[in-house]
């Protein structure tokens, strides 16, 4: 049985143009399309897709709008489609946190839709063998801008441990310990859950990959700064690690860390893909797994595909402390966790909600 899909866009030539791009797939079937949200609505209703592919910006009911009615009244997996401007990028970031089973940004040009062809068809094909339930807005993803930890008695649990050098600023301090994250689709709200439950004076810096298309890397760091203790900013080449901060690959770009008279930098290059990706997870985390002077913690999170998994596989052998994944249960897409699993270099299988609490017991066990 063929995956029906529905396309929804405001401009002729984008649903004519995804039409065709999909249905060259003989395992998908475009049932339909739509101009706006409104139509979106009411097209779901008769045709019941399997997956929407939903533009973000539209006249009439725009798509945050539109995923928000689709998941409260028919719960089908959704991909926002992006135009690259400040308001897309802010807005596609929003939908993400209201349910939407990933994203991506609109060719510039002619010249990038043959590009897209293969990363939107595996998109479609990975949110059809989605649970709905894992797609449905929880608590934690939906909270306020206004409050930057969670308010249930979990996010207390991450409170700092009291050391003799606990008035000092942690950015001072020298780097002793460093966390490596990775993770892809479903990464936005994930990354959300685990910022916002640590504690500002973490006693390491994060360096995190999360695949994403240019700007979508800088406007993630600036949102989830907003929403956490934990200092988030987009990493540029040669920033010297402090703790403290979080470190987001800049999209287009390889984030390696390298160590430099005792301190350790952002490394930032434009080599070949890994693993159809840059940045890849598995450049950083090898980066990081040959840093012997520190003590290394991994975290493998949601994802499609194995990006991750050999650069832990690597990190273990080289005595890493911690190599965890996300359960693959509480992952949007359990691919990359899985990926490491199979390859049995994993020491710590971690639902979402208790990640922070479990870097920072064993982060504050080392001081």
């Amino acid at each position: 049985m063929r995956t029906k899909v529905l396309v929804v866009d405001d401009s002729v030539f984008m649903r004519v143009v995804l039409t065709r791009l999909l249905v060259a797939e003989p395992s998908l079937e475009v049932v339909g399309t739509a101009k706006d949200g409104k139509e979106a609505i009411e097209k779901i209703t008769a045709l019941k897709p399997d997956v929407v592919t939903l533009d973000v910006e539209m006249p009439v009911m725009n798509g945050l709008h539109a995923l928000k009615q689709i998941m409260a009244v028919h719960p089908t997996p959704v991909i926002m489609l992006s135009a690259l401007t400040a308001d897309g990028v802010q807005t596609t970031l929003e939908c993400l946190k209201y349910g939407a089973f990933d994203f991506m940004a609109k060719p510039e040009g002619s010249w990038g839709f043959q590009e897209m062809s293969q990363e939107l068809i595996a998109k479609v094909k990975a949110a059809a063998a989605t649970p709905i339930s894992k797609l449905k807005v929880s608590p934690e993803t939906c909270r306020s801008d206004d409050g930057k930890r969670l308010t249930d008695a979990t996010a207390t649990r991450c409170s700092r441990r009291p050391t003799a050098n606990s008035s000092e600023n942690p950015s001072t301090c020298a780097v002793k310990q460093i966390v490596a994250i990775g993770t892809s689709t479903g990464g936005p709200p994930a990354l959300d859950v685990v910022l916002s439950r640590l504690p500002g004076d973490l006693p390491c810096p994060l360096v995190i990959v999360q695949h994403m298309p240019p700007p979508f890397t800088q406007s993630l760091a600036q949102r989830l700064n907003s929403r956490s203790e934990v200092k988030v900013v987009e990493a540029s080449d040669g920033l010297l690690l402090q703790n403290g901060v979080a470190y987001i690959a800049p999209a287009g770009y390889h984030m390696e860390v390298v160590s430099c008279n005792g301190n350790y930098r952002i490394c930032l290059n434009q080599g070949d893909k890994r693993n159809q990706h840059r940045p890849s997870v598995d450049v950083l985390f090898e980066s990081v797994a040959k840093m012997g002077g520190v003590e290394r913690h991994f975290v493998l999170m949601t994802g499609m595909g194995h990006d991750g998994a050999q650069g832990m596989r690597l990190a273990k052998d080289l005595g890493a402390r911690t190599t965890m994944v996300q359960s693959p249960e509480s992952c949007v897409v359990s691919g990359m966790p899985k990926a490491a699993l199979e390859l049995d270099c994993v020491t710590d299988i971690v639902a979402l909600t208790d990640i922070s609490e479990r870097l920072a017991q064993v982060i504050y066990s080392l001081i």
